[in-house]
């Protein structure tokens, strides 16, 4: 039939040819088989295009309608549209499981430290800065410290040049000045520069409650180790024991203890608050006091009138007996 006939390529070439139209054409007949040797007959001419529309054209309505009604090249131009349609469906369903997947693999991994390990996760900010900020946060106690630690990490790293060049591909100068950004990130050779640095282990996880790598200073020592946590192949965390005190371990301070910090504050706010409980009591016994003397004064003071309004009770009474009694003994008095 003539709708299965192949597209001119001059009149569309942007379409490709159908399987069905690379097949031979059908053998042509008018009611009767076709004489062998016989001249074919030529196909018949590709439909006319619309008015207005050019040839090859795809955009308008007009377009796809002529499209859709041309055949199989229609057909595989309306496909292709579907296809795409469902691959872009697939690819943004995709990227949601995959965000999903992520989220409980982290919540997953939280857990798992927090039950077996009793390690806490602290976020760091997303900057480029992270592993230097883990580390300042176990060092210094603040993460906004990342700066300080960065600094000593490439002077460390460039007075001891002929042994961390040799694990650096480009010139290490430049690596050094590069790393000297404040966004760059650290990596392997930083982590070990930082436990030689402060003489303390750097222990890695991910993913799992044991490190998947420990980096290890010069002097072997029983310091609580600076841990890490690698997230999503890009992204560092502190890892933190809440019952061990880590912050000053590494830093040279002469007679310093971990936790000395904070047993002087607790012993500071317990003392604050026995003052604060004695002053409190000794106030409530001077308030107890006032009132008991203030009961005793009205006490006193009440039982004074008393006596006073008895006493004059008493002597009224005894000067109108008196006067009585001078009466009966002198009838002057009257007169008088």
């Amino acid at each position: 039939p003539p709708e299965l006939a192949p597209i001119n390529a001059l009149s569309v070439p942007a379409a490709p040819r159908p399987i069905r139209a690379l097949l031979p054409p059908p053998a042509q007949s008018a009611g009767s088989r076709v004489v062998a040797g016989a001249t074919p007959v030529p196909p018949p001419p590709p439909p006319s295009l619309p008015a207005g529309l050019r040839a090859g054209g795809t955009s308008g309505r007009a377009a796809g309608q002529w499209r859709l009604g041309e055949g199989a090249a229609g057909q595989w131009a309306r496909g292709r549209r579907v296809r795409r349609k469902r691959r872009k469906g697939s690819e943004a369903c995709g990227c949601r499981r995959q965000a999903r997947l992520c989220l409980q693999q982290e919540h997953r991994f939280e857990k798992a430290l927090r039950e077996k390990k009793g390690f806490i996760i602290k976020r760091m900010k997303e900057d480029g800065a992270c592993l230097f900020r883990a580390v300042a946060d176990q060092v210094y106690g603040d993460q906004d410290m990342h700066e300080v630690v960065r600094k000593h990490c490439m002077d460390y790293l460039m007075k001891n040049a002929d042994y961390f060049s040799n694990y650096v591909t480009e010139d290490f100068t430049t690596y050094i000045n590069r790393k000297r950004k404040s966004t760059c990130h650290g990596n392997h050779i930083e982590m070990q520069a930082m436990a030689e640095m402060y003489n303390r282990p750097v222990e890695v996880y991910q993913y799992g409650t044991e490190p998947i790598n420990t980096f290890h200073g010069i002097q072997h020592n029983e310091d609580e180790p600076i841990r890490v946590s690698y997230h999503r192949n890009i992204h560092y965390n502190s890892v933190v024991n809440p019952n061990k005190a880590t912050i000053g371990v590494g830093l040279g301070l002469p007679s310093f203890k971990p936790g000395l910090a904070e047993q002087s504050l607790m012993k500071s706010a317990i003392k604050t608050s026995e003052e604060s409980w004695i002053e409190q009591q000794m106030l409530e016994d001077k308030k107890r006091a006032t009132d008991w003397e203030a009961t005793n004064e009205a006490i006193e003071e009440q039982v004074d009138d008393e006596i006073l309004a008895s006493v004059l009770a008493v002597s009224q009474q005894e000067y109108l007996e008196t006067m009585k009694t001078s009466r009966h003994r002198d009838p002057t008095a009257d007169k008088s």
